[in-house]
């Protein structure tokens, strides 16, 4: 009947729609799985790309800090060799005077603008250790030559009396590539000089001290030298160990 045949073409129908919906919704399933995927490299690419652009925001800032840095530490070297100032005499940044070197971080303001009293850290601070990698070195006549030598400052005294020069103790340990040792040793910090010496044992035909720049007290540039003339038979770069 038509009633009969009306029931199975909507029971066809509907199989249809059925079948057609489940179709769809697999196509949907994958289409969207597909775009989630690929939605989530994508993020992955842009966080990779994030955290390059922000490492290379670092370095670009760290460089920064450095230039500054060294930029600081010229100007300062500029400022001692001031003409106008004797050798152990300290000059007054951006002024025409000059005060004794033992004047300088002793508590009291000597020159104008305070500068002396400005930058009075120690720079080699209790438990800092520099690594120097040797550059230079005649002082012995054995072949075999340092190549790293660790400064680790053990104590730090300052007398309030004389804060000047505040007093160091440290241990020294140096590589040859083939065995190190480690030797005690004492010395001071100049304020005015900005400069690590050590002072020698009597037993000992050497001098040594570490140069800082102003501005910068992570690194310093060492210097060897013979005590009976004066001759510089050795040289490092020294940087503070992190």
């Amino acid at each position: 009947s038509v009633l009969r045949v009306a029931t199975m073409h909507m029971d066809a129908l509907c199989v249809f729609l059925v079948a057609t919906t489940a179709l769809w919704r697999g196509t949907s399933a994958e289409w969207l799985t597909t775009k989630l995927d690929n939605f989530g490299a994508r993020l992955d690419q842009l966080t990779a790309r994030q955290s390059q652009l922000t490492d290379t925001l670092d370095r670009k800032l760290a460089d920064e800090d450095q230039e500054t840095s060294q930029a600081r530490g010229f100007l300062w070297t500029l400022e001692q060799l001031d003409p106008r100032c004797g050798k152990n005499q300290f000059a007054c940044a951006e002024l025409s005077q000059c005060v004794d070197n033992l004047q300088v971080c002793d508590g009291k303001e000597d020159c104008a603008n305070g500068v002396d009293e400005r930058d009075c850290d120690v720079f080699t601070s209790l438990g800092s250790i520099f690594r120097g990698r040797v550059t230079f070195y005649e002082c012995s006549v054995s072949r075999i030559k340092p190549t790293f030598v660790d400064l680790e400052t053990t104590g730090v005294r300052i007398k309030s009396w004389f804060p000047q020069t505040p007093e160091l103790s440290f241990t020294q340990s140096a590589s040859t590539g083939f065995n190190s040792m480690k030797i005690p040793g004492a010395g001071y910090f100049d304020h005015a000089k900005l400069r690590f010496v050590s002072v020698p044992r009597q037993d000992s035909f050497l001098k040594f001290y570490c140069q800082f720049d102003g501005g910068n007290p992570d690194s310093c540039k060492g210097y060897v030298v013979r005590k009976v003339d004066g001759h510089v038979c050795g040289r490092a770069l020294f940087r503070r160990l992190p």
